[in-house]
């Protein structure tokens, strides 16, 4: 007997209803089969009437393929009608992709064509568990309310349940898009009241993807607002893994709105941060931070801004500029007895400020004031080996340190120590301190114990330099005890050499005994050197030409003893014991021939000695 189902089909699909109270059970789920409906009749189209076996099968393509769930089982027909539930609506297979089924009674071959599956089957893929998916660029899901009451209510009782797990994987794609026009309406409201649980969880693993994306346009509407009552709670937390991506990225185009604004009581941070960089900024201004009157007192100081670290080599303030006229930092205050910086430390080898630049014609540290008796910086230092600051430069033009000032009695930099020096100047290829004045001095030191300016150069020229007249009250203090003066040389003679004036005006060392054209000897290291040019002294040597200076003798002449006078000698560039001409009992020395004073001795063969110089 030959049977098929009639052209005319009514699917209908089964309704899920879930029971959620406190204090009661969740409600059975309902089943997960389709109510189908057919009339069955023989190849002459008469009604049939009796138990038969029915496949019904569920493809995702109208022809071909293979079957991705089946039911075989009886079916009765009474007049050729009959109704029975087919068990092929899995929530995996309806997860509203095109679908069709196909029908065999029996051994009879499957009927064509396959039947269509219409909408109302993918309500099951709203029961609990069930996965919603789309390509398309449509919403997969979406819920709106008009009224008071809520569009979307999701709650989790059990431990480590979710409410609500929604997830988008294609690009451009939104997990969840809320959306409230109302006044003093809310897109997405969620609360949790046990510990360790999480308001709302956002996760994007693609690139250039945004866990949450919120956008207000109304006045006075925050775009998140979370709010926390318990201790270690935090209103909002952000992980991010991938470079460049931003744990909270906020955007406002009206002036006077903020990005993020963040309110805190009872001595909690507002805004907190930490790792590689706590907080970071850009913009016309990176941050911008300020204290209202009502929290401050005399008992209560309440910085601007507060940096406090724990760990070796962690600045408290870094700032870093690479744009032309970008100050590292620019701070301006107002206020009577209001210091522009203080920095305090305590800690040994720290610096209170470390200033550095890298830049051409950079000021690594710039300070200005304008007001009777302020102070442009004023640091403090108590540790050993503590700079109260440090300034580092590298390129041309470059100055570490620039002090402008206008007042009467307002001096460019004071530095007081008590028991280190006040201010100590190091460079490579510059001055290590540099100080200029119209009225008055460019460098003033003052000292109770040491030095009032210390100057030292390792690979430099002058541990001190003024182009004008230096002033020293009570003398100059010079460890080397001779007066040398820069003259022309001919060669390089070395030092404690004998010179004496050459034809063409130029020194040259002494070659003949009691010559008259003596000069000096060649100085080791002059206490003062006369005749510096800024430009170096190329071809001229410095000549000693009073106080104290090694000296090359030779006593083969004679034994030489402290107190005798010495002259040239014929061994080139050599002093030797000058022998008087006797007169009537009287010794005299040719004039024009004494170099000096002997300072030590010497019996036999050259050496050096000390020689105090006295030309006569």
């Amino acid at each position: 007997m030959n049977r098929k189902p009639d052209r005319y089909l009514v699917i209908i699909a089964a309704l899920v209803f879930v029971a959620l109270a406190a204090g009661i059970a969740t409600a059975s789920t309902v089943t997960q089969s389709i109510t189908y409906q057919g009339k069955l009749t023989d190849a002459a189209a008469n009604p049939l009437t009796g138990t038969y076996s029915v496949k019904f099968s569920l493809y995702e393509a109208a022809t071909g393929g293979t079957a991705l769930a089946a039911d075989t089982h009886s079916v009765t027909a009474a007049n050729g009608l009959f109704t029975t539930g087919i068990a092929v609506a899995d929530p995996a297979i309806m997860d509203g992709r095109a679908l069709w089924l196909g029908i065999r009674v029996g051994s009879d071959p499957e009927m064509t064509p396959r039947q269509v599956i219409r909408p109302v089957p993918y309500a099951l893929g709203l029961r609990p568990g069930a996965v919603m998916s789309g390509t398309g660029t449509g919403n997969v899901f979406t819920i709106g309310t008009e009224g008071e009451g809520t569009a979307l209510d999701v709650s989790a009782f059990s431990a480590g349940g979710q409410g609500l797990s929604v997830y988008a994987s294609g690009e451009n794609s939104m997990a969840v898009s809320a959306v409230a026009s109302g006044t003093g309406s809310e897109a997405l409201d969620a609360g949790t009241i046990s510990d360790s649980s999480i308001t709302v969880s956002a996760s994007a693993d693609g690139d250039d993807s945004v866990a949450i994306f919120a956008s207000t346009t109304g006045t006075g509407s925050d775009a998140i607002e979370a709010t926390t009552r318990e201790d270690s709670s935090r209103g909002i937390y952000v992980f991010t893994e991938g470079k460049q991506s931003p744990g909270l990225y906020a955007l406002t185009l009206n002036d006077g709105s903020a990005a993020v604004e963040a309110h805190a009581y009872g001595g909690s941070p507002a805004v907190y941060g930490e790792g590689m960089v706590g907080v970071f900024g850009t913009g016309k201004e990176g941050g911008y931070f300020t204290v209202s009157a009502a929290g401050t007192s005399s008992n209560d100081l309440r910085p601007g801004v507060n940096s406090s670290t724990t760990y070796p080599y962690s600045p408290g303030f870094r700032a870093t500029t690479k744009g032309a006229y970008s100050d590292g930092a620019y701070i301006f205050t107002y206020g009577s007895d209001a210091d522009g910086i203080y920095a305090a430390t305590y800690g040994r080898s720290s610096d209170a400020v470390s200033v550095y630049t890298g830049g051409q014609s950079a000021i690594a540290f710039r300070a200005y004031t304008t007001g009777d008796s302020d102070t442009g910086m004023m640091i403090g230092t108590q540790g050993r080996y503590s700079h109260g600051i440090s300034v580092t430069t590298e390129n041309t033009s470059s100055t570490g340190v620039i002090v402008n000032t206008f007042g009467a009695g307002s001096p460019g930099i004071t530095a007081s120590s008590a028991l280190s020096e006040g201010i100590i100047g190091e460079a490579a290829g510059s001055a290590g301190v540099k100080g200029s004045s119209t009225s008055k001095a460019g460098v003033w030191g003052v000292s109770t114990s040491d030095v009032g300016v210390y100057g030292d150069t390792i690979s430099g020229t002058y541990g001190v330099f003024t182009p004008d007249k230096m002033y020293a009250g009570n003398g100059i203090d010079a460890p080397n005890v001779d007066v040398a003066e820069y003259m022309p040389a001919t060669g390089d003679p070395a030092p404690g050499t004998v010179l004496v004036i050459g034809g063409n005006g130029k020194l040259e060392a002494s070659a003949a005994a009691y010559d008259t054209r003596v000069a000096g000897i060649v100085s080791t290291a002059p206490g003062i050197s006369l005749g510096t040019k800024e430009a170096g002294n190329y071809g001229e040597t410095l000549v000693a030409v009073a106080g104290r200076v090694p000296c090359r003798v030779d006593a083969g002449y004679g034994a030489i003893h402290a107190g005798d006078l010495l002259s040239t000698s014929a061994t080139p560039g050599h002093a030797m014991k000058a022998e008087p001409v006797t007169i009537s009992g009287r010794g005299f020395y040719p004039d024009g021939t004494i170099l000096g004073k002997a300072m030590g001795s010497l019996e036999s063969g050259t050496g050096t000695i000390e020689v105090l110089v006295t030309l006569q």
